[in-house]
């Protein structure tokens, strides 16, 4: 087991003790991706392994996943938290605390299909954070039904297709 695996793990349970509350795979995995501390495969393989360990919970809700600290998990984290830096703490602390501000419904995903002059469809998929736009990208296809489709798969993976395309574009 790397150090830097363990790190991502402890980072994790201690998102989900300072949130008090379930976290959605999607809050944990937006955090872990716009600090730059993981990459997506590794935070899904960290959740993985601390769901099989036995340290939290994850639960299917609506197009979701929520994701629950256990018992065994808060003593875990209590043992280990002095191996994680005070910036990090911070961090998950302002943006996870109860009383920081932000919530699940801070985030939007949209998207849309609308015809073009030159007889092709655009979809607009969109992430965004409150006010201010975490991604926007339009995609031009040749028929409804492809356009259609893009715009179904976005709303439910659209944190793979960010987390693929930042991955590519900063190799």
């Amino acid at each position: 087991m790397s150090e830097v695996q363990t790190l991502y793990r402890l980072l994790i349970l201690y998102m989900l003790q300072t949130a008090d509350r379930p976290l959605s795979n999607t809050q944990i995995t937006s955090f872990m991706l716009e600090q730059e501390y993981a990459r997506y495969f590794s935070i899904q393989q960290a959740i993985h392994e601390l769901e099989s360990s036995g340290l939290l919970t994850r639960e299917p809700v609506r197009n979701n996943t929520l994701c629950r600290i256990t018992e065994e998990g808060r003593y875990i984290l209590e043992a280990y938290q002095d191996e994680i830096a005070d910036m990090f703490k911070l961090r998950i602390e302002e943006t996870f605390r109860p009383d920081s501000g932000k919530s699940e419904d801070d985030i939007r995903v949209l998207s849309s299909v609308y015809p073009t002059k030159q007889g092709g469809y655009n979809v607009s998929c969109q992430i965004r954070e409150g006010e201010e736009h975490k991604m926007d990208l339009v995609l031009n296809v040749p028929t409804k039904e492809q356009a259609e489709k893009i715009e179904h798969s976005w709303k439910e993976r659209y944190i793979e297709a960010y987390a693929s395309l930042v991955e590519l574009l900063t190799e």
